[in-house]
């Protein structure tokens, strides 16, 4: 393409603009434009304009221009991921899954995660390459009631990686191996953790009971009432979502990785976890990470300062805020014969606040029975 001429007095003339050629002729279709939906060939027929060159005849012309026709491959343009097609959450541990792909990409592999996928873990399967794929397929896994994210790893021409994942959370309606067992209080100083000022507040919960695992306890729709109070907050709806926590060693408590079913419109997916987990899923023996279990005492299940994490991987991958400043993140037992424990008083209705800034303020009370 010329992007300057010279005229006559040896004047070079500067493109005043540069158009497309439906500009000047908006009646008419180039003869010459073209794009290829397959490969990603386009074809420009561009005109390139100056105004007041001087003409032959020894006027100064009104967009004076040149014709360029280019052809042009757009990089990138061949799909080159696999997508993953499989809804958020479901409810069977069996569970099939559409792994979507075209012809395009290279050394493709997949793998199951149990909980969110590292860097370190993403590393890992691209290096191992199990679960080799050549087509698309779908493929039938068996998912862990909780949080599983299924990572497939493509790959160019030019061996450039392409990293898809989709986190699926499987609760089951599972009325044979879950038995409710009334409503308690769960205290939430996870997600307000993040903010200054925001208080702990308690909601009162369905809580259900693992019936071949005495003390492995679920919350029903944990954070259903917590999204209420803010702005910019959504909840899974449509369903029951289950915040799960295992206190069938009284004295061991533990939260797995998992997503709390709540979104923040800026933050995305919100997940909580704890640092007792995290040490376990790094290889580190129990005797190490024992002390930031939880404990279920007196019907109450708390966890030690700072030892409950939140994750947000869609706003800063692998990095968790370490929160339960007070202590008080948990759950009161619905069990008879335990003493009830008033929390504060419900503040009046008022307009939802913004989320990580503002939160009714409730206390927190821990007593031995």
């Amino acid at each position: 393409m010329r992007t300057a001429v010279e005229d006559k007095e040896g004047a070079k003339g500067i493109p005043g603009y540069i158009a497309g050629y439906e500009t000047f002729y908006p009646d008419r279709e180039s003869p010459y434009a073209s794009f290829d939906e397959e490969d990603g060939t386009m074809t420009l027929h561009t005109l390139v304009y100056w105004d007041g060159i001087l003409l032959d005849d020894g006027t100064r012309g009104k967009y004076v221009y040149t014709e360029s026709i280019d052809e042009v491959k757009l990089d990138g343009f061949t799909d080159y991921d696999v997508h993953i097609l499989s809804d958020e959450c479901v409810f069977s541990t069996t569970h099939k899954v559409r792994l979507d792909i075209t012809e395009d990409p290279h050394d493709v592999c997949y793998e199951l995660v149990h909980g969110l996928a590292t860097t370190e873990k993403i590393e890992e399967i691209a290096n191992n390459k199990v679960n080799p794929l050549t087509e698309s397929r779908e493929v039938e896994f068996t998912l862990r009631e909780g949080l599983n994210t299924i990572v497939a790893i493509s790959y160019d021409k030019q061996q450039k990686r392409y990293i898809n994942v989709k986190e699926i959370y499987c609760m089951p309606e599972d009325a044979q191996n879950w038995r409710a067992i009334g409503t308690g209080k769960f205290t939430e100083d996870a997600i307000s953790g993040l903010g200054a000022g925001m208080g702990v507040p308690t909601y009162y919960v369905a809580v259900e009971e693992n019936v071949n695992t005495p003390g492995y306890y679920r919350i029903v729709n944990a954070y259903a009432d917590y999204v209420k109070d803010y702005q910019g907050l959504a909840c899974h709806d449509g369903h029951n979502h289950y915040l799960y926590i295992d206190a069938s060693v009284p004295t061991q408590v533990m939260l797995t990785q998992q997503h709390t079913g709540v979104k923040d419109e800026k933050l995305g997916n919100i997940y909580i976890t704890s640092k007792a987990y995290e040490d376990m899923m790094a290889g580190k023996m129990r005797v190490e990470y024992a002390k930031h279990l939880g404990t279920l005492e007196n019907g109450i299940i708390s966890f030690p300062k700072e030892s409950v994490g939140v994750k947000l991987p869609e706003y800063q991958q692998d990095y968790i805020w370490w929160v339960n400043t007070s202590k008080c993140f948990g759950l009161t037992l619905p069990v008879s014969g335990i003493k009830d424990i008033e929390y504060g008083q419900q503040a009046a209705p008022r307009q939802p606040k913004s989320v990580f800034r503002h939160h009714k303020i409730q206390l927190c009370v821990r007593f031995d029975a």
